[in-house]
């Protein structure tokens, strides 16, 4: 407990200090990620026999990554993500000379890792948008994280202490409908807060911040049931080890991965906000 508290207080820092700081430090630190996730996944596609073109996939999933933070800060045209293309029959054409039993297998996990990991890490990015008036707006991010922990949080003490019926057992035994009940409750409440805290700095409404904490506990608690199955799967408990007492990044990452795509959507709907 001691060693997984320490590692969660560094990471909280360095992420919390990444994205407050500049929005260059946001995208490096995201970018990194985004490189050890794809190569924790490709590794972990290895244990069921596969074998994911593991350089080429991390080269794609960082282009795919960079798009959204070049778009974001220094306006590139998403023309830029044209020449993505290429990569597609690359990948089939290199696998003619790998030798695989099963080379079709080998280039779908390749590019579930550009879905499943670049794609979402690189679209967090657009939620701190960089304007030319008004300079980096970071608020958003990190308000994102903090429902993300909040959610872990309440959602973990609610389980503990009433937890009775489970949520989905087959996947993730520990689970129950009144953590998830709890976490969304509370972290909705988490939202009303960080409404009163930067309603000055930003003009979004109450329901803005609630419906995004709302989304955060509904779609993390399903990335996290996700990728708790892709690990049942491959029959490990933790996707890696980098992270001491806490796994791998996409042990810290899992619901992340599947919230930033709904969050940025929602956003977006709602504000019109970014890339103008």
């Amino acid at each position: 407990m001691l060693q997984r508290a320490i590692t969660g207080s560094i990471f909280v820092a360095v992420l919390v200090a990444a994205v407050v700081w500049h929005p260059l430090t946001l995208s490096g630190f995201f970018a990194l990620i985004a490189l050890l996730g794809l190569i924790e996944f490709y590794n972990l596609a290895k244990k069921i026999g596969l074998k994911p073109q593991v350089v080429g996939g991390a080269v794609g999933g960082m282009y795919i990554f960079v798009g959204f933070p070049a778009m974001n800060l220094f306006h590139v045209s998403p023309r830029w993500f044209l020449l993505m293309l290429p990569f597609f029959s690359v990948l089939m054409i290199a696998e003619l000379f790998r030798k695989h039993k099963d080379p079709f297998g080998n280039i779908a996990y390749t590019l579930l890792g550009w879905g499943y990991i670049a794609l979402p890490l690189g679209l967090f990015t657009l939620l701190a948008p960089h304007h030319r008036e008004t300079g980096y707006v970071w608020q958003v991010a990190l308000s994102f994280f903090i429902l993300v922990w909040s959610n872990d949080t309440f959602a973990y003490l609610s389980g503990r202490a009433f937890g009775k019926h489970k949520l989905f057992e087959r996947i993730s035994p520990n689970k129950t409908w009144e953590g998830f009940l709890g976490g969304l409750v509370c972290t909705m409440g988490t939202g009303f807060l960080l409404w009163h805290l930067f309603r000055d700095a930003l003009p979004y409404p109450v329901y803005y911040w609630v419906g995004l904490a709302a989304i955060v506990v509904v779609f993390g608690s399903l990335g996290d049931l996700v990728e708790s199955m892709f690990k049942r799967s491959v029959g490990i408990k933790d996707s890696g080890h980098i992270l001491p007492g806490h796994g791998g990044v996409l042990d810290r990452f899992d619901g992340v991965l599947l919230a930033v795509p709904v969050a940025v959507t929602y956003h977006y709907l709602l504000t019109g906000a970014f890339l103008s």
